[in-house]
């Protein structure tokens, strides 16, 4: 029995005409026996408990009333208040919607949450271009739902609703959603936060940005959005050859710009999450020198802040050949070796550097030439021209790194403070000042 029914055997009786308040039920007048009622519920949040709710009934005639085991209501101005015990039908929403592209086909895949208990759920997709709709399920809890029908630079208005056995729960929000026949996903900003929106890259789907809180991001912007992340070769970026050593050979280009008027957004207040992929060679990652085993050790995502590469905290997945990071910055990506990110000069980098184990700029690594391939000794000194750090330079090495501690008389981290470097070659002496930040 439904708590529709269970409502209907508490009336007695109803002698004449009765108002009540309109609240947060969608129950219709002409269910409840036919005579124009309207409920109020009253719970701790707007979503009422599936078990309970509370009715407040106010008569609004001359004549008696009476509820099956209240009081009768002799009044107009009287009220009487009753418990509906029964199932409260569930309000749904989409949690997820990442968008995979690649070369020979589209697809959307959609994942669904409820604030009860849930049997099914049904997508509904309208095309914007014609109106035309489609319903697609069911869908069983915990599964998700690919859309592969979809036509590139076509938006389509997304919604859910839950079904409890036989009965439909509202319809959620919509998500607007597109593609386009580049790859890039079209948007809406304003799609509920309690949604994610992923977009894969066309050329490899293991590499997707995601963004969360998406109406709180973006508010105050009204244009559909276009989101793009594009895997292209290291060499056809633009990035000078020096900058790309150690780099692995895909590097990720991410853009958001406003459709209509195609303006870029390049900086925002929360971060972004992405994920790019690198690929494993017979012995090394592709592009560099890193083995294959010590990928998760020497693997960092970096960004490319158009004269240098900019290290970001990562966290590396050896089985899917993935490096998960955050950025609040959209630009140029790539996955590099820590231990050689490519300079666009010579000098200190990062420079002040932070060698308090954070995994954020722990390190500053010194390039210097050594055109003639000699060798030499890196040496950092405190300024009172005591050795603090040594290091032989062996023929053919330009560069060199230090994490803040002593090696020469003892082991501590340095104090914070200003130190000179110094790379000398058997010809020529390259000196510079790096700042250690506590």
């Amino acid at each position: 029995m439904t708590g529709l029914d269970r409502f209907k055997r508490k009336i007695k009786k109803m002698k004449n005409k009765t108002t009540f308040t309109l609240g947060l039920a969608k129950l219709t007048a002409k269910l409840i026996l036919g005579t124009a009622i309207i409920l109020s519920f009253f719970a701790a949040s707007p979503k009422i408990d599936q078990a309970e709710a509370l009715v407040i009934i106010t008569n609004t005639c001359t004549s008696t009333y009476q509820l099956a085991g209240q009081p009768e209501v002799l009044s107009g101005s009287d009220s009487a208040m009753v418990e509906v015990f029964g199932d409260t039908l569930p309000s749904s929403w989409i949690t997820n919607a990442l968008v995979k592209v690649t070369a020979s086909s589209t697809e959307v895949i959609f994942s669904f949450g409820s604030d009860t208990s849930t049997t099914a759920y049904y997508l509904i997709r309208t095309n914007t271009s014609n109106g035309n709709t489609t319903v697609f399920g069911p869908v069983s809890v915990g599964s998700t739902y690919t859309d592969t029908t979809i036509t590139a630079d076509v938006i389509y208005n997304y919604a859910v609703y839950a079904t409890l056995n036989t009965e439909a729960g509202p319809v959620s929000e919509t998500i607007a959603l597109g593609v386009s026949a580049q790859g890039s996903l079209f948007f809406d900003p304003s799609t509920s936060n309690s949604s994610t929106i992923q977009v894969a890259s066309r050329q490899n789907t293991r590499a997707f940005i995601s963004i969360n809180n998406i109406a709180s991001l973006f508010a105050g912007e009204t244009e559909m959005m276009e989101l793009m992340i594009t895997a292209k070769d290291k060499t056809t970026v633009g990035i000078p050859a020096k900058n790309r050593i150690g780099v692995a050979q895909n590097v990720y280009e991410i853009y958001c710009r406003t459709m209509v008027t195609g303006r870029y957004l390049t900086s925002f207040a929360t971060s972004i999450a992405m994920t790019l992929a690198y690929d494993n060679g017979r012995f090394f990652v592709e592009g560099t020198n890193v083995p294959v085993a010590q990928a998760s050790t020497r693997l960092s995502v970096f960004r490319w802040t158009g004269s240098s590469w900019l290290r970001m905290p990562s966290t590396v997945d050896k089985a899917q050949q993935t490096l998960s990071s955050v950025s609040y910055h959209l630009s140029l990506f790539g996955i590099c070796d820590m231990s050689r990110p490519g300079f666009t000069g010579y000098g200190a980098q990062p420079n002040p550097f932070t060698p308090n184990g954070d995994g954020i700029n722990d390190k500053s690594y010194f390039k210097f030439p050594n055109n003639n391939i000699e060798e030499g000794m890196f040496t950092v000194f405190d300024l009172n021209g005591s050795v603090v750090y040594t290091e032989v330079i062996t023929a053919g090495e330009d560069w060199k790194s230090w994490d803040g501690h002593y090696n020469f008389g003892k082991s501590d981290l340095v104090k914070a403070g200003i130190y000179i470097w110094q790379a000398k070659l058997s010809s020529n002496v390259y000196t510079g000042v790096i700042v250690v930040a506590r």
